[in-house]
């Protein structure tokens, strides 16, 4: 659903590159298909987005699914990068067997998770799941080999608290 992701993917498909798209199942949608060579798999997540609960539940759901299905499917095609599109940040982990495999990871920060958050449920950056969030953060882009970012502003906010700007792009 998201146009960015899927020009990406279309992109890469279109230089003949093998792509996989794991994603959270909309109403109507089937589990698996393939939309303009891209392979699609969708995970069977409702996202009904009522309150920080439930954000959770929904995140630790897809993201225990999708390692599941990232595992799986590395084990059968030995991915060579595998493109991280927060949120959230960790989310990378879906990427840990094949990380240690060899396989380079690319983290796409389209929002600033904790930042994010502190607007959404009115969280102060003090509270300790704003903190926890920061952390996440960190530990998700150091976890990547390439981190993007959609702006110059977002980059150095994270740069100044983070890693090595050499590790960062902006789109």
């Amino acid at each position: 659903m998201d146009l960015r992701v899927r020009r990406e993917a279309e992109a890469f498909s279109e230089e003949g590159m093998g792509v996989d798209v794991i994603c959270v199942r909309g109403r109507g949608q089937s589990v698996r298909e393939e939309v303009n060579g891209v392979s699609v798999y969708r995970l069977p997540i409702r996202r009904k987005r009522s309150g920080k609960f439930h954000y959770f539940l929904e995140y630790t759901c897809f993201m225990t699914l999708a390692s599941i299905v990232v595992t799986l499917l590395h084990l059968r095609k030995c991915y060579e990068v595998i493109h991280i599109h927060n949120m959230p940040d960790i989310l990378v982990l879906c990427a840990l067997i094949p990380r240690l495999t060899g396989t380079k990871v690319i983290l796409d920060l389209h929002d600033p998770t904790p930042e994010m958050y502190m607007t959404k449920f009115a969280i102060p950056a003090s509270h300790w799941m704003i903190r926890m969030m920061e952390m996440l953060e960190k530990w998700s882009i150091r976890f990547a080999h390439i981190v993007l970012t959609p702006n110059i502003a977002f980059r150095i906010s994270l740069f100044l608290a983070v890693v090595p700007l050499k590790k960062f792009i902006s789109s």
